[in-house]
């Protein structure tokens, strides 16, 4: 993970990832380091990768799906050990309003900023806005940081 350290201390772009193997502890290490995007070895063809390349430079987070699934289990994990810390006096997460909240639902459910926007009625302008929103309040580096950090905090 030297390489991903880094990666966080320069890195100006989105960064994608291309992995032999990932494991769900890993991606979460990437994620924190800025990987938005990662494509298995095994599926790196021309096209996969020019696909994941313009989601990361749209602001997209894309991952195989089995890895998230993984990394979802994750972070359920971590709200469980989230949750009772503040319980137990550790204080609470900041606030989002129910459309930011929708918002990073159907992020963390797959979808991109033009199909969020035709199921929730909103320009795609207005989906980025929100999103850039969540990010900064909260001090986050993208939108896989942000679905991250709202399943660990019990948001969505």
């Amino acid at each position: 993970m030297t390489l991903l350290r880094d990666l966080r201390d320069t890195s100006l772009a989105p960064v994608v990832l291309v992995a032999s193997q990932m494991e769900s502890t890993a991606l979460a290490t990437a994620i924190e380091h800025g990987v938005v995007g990662l494509v298995l070895l095994t599926q790196a063809t021309p096209s996969k990768l020019s696909q994941v390349v313009l989601s990361a430079a749209r602001g997209e987070a894309s991952m195989p799906a089995v890895l998230l699934d993984g990394l979802v289990g994750q972070v359920r994990c971590l709200r469980h050990t989230t949750v009772s810390a503040v319980e137990a006096g550790g204080g609470a997460a900041p606030r989002l309003d129910a459309r930011a909240l929708k918002v990073l639902a159907m992020v963390a459910d797959g979808y991109d900023t033009r199909e969020i926007a035709k199921e929730l009625s909103y320009s795609e302008r207005t989906v980025k806005s929100i999103l850039h929103d969540i990010t900064s309040r909260l001090h986050l580096r993208n939108r896989a940081h942000a679905v991250a950090y709202a399943l660990r905090e019990g948001l969505i």
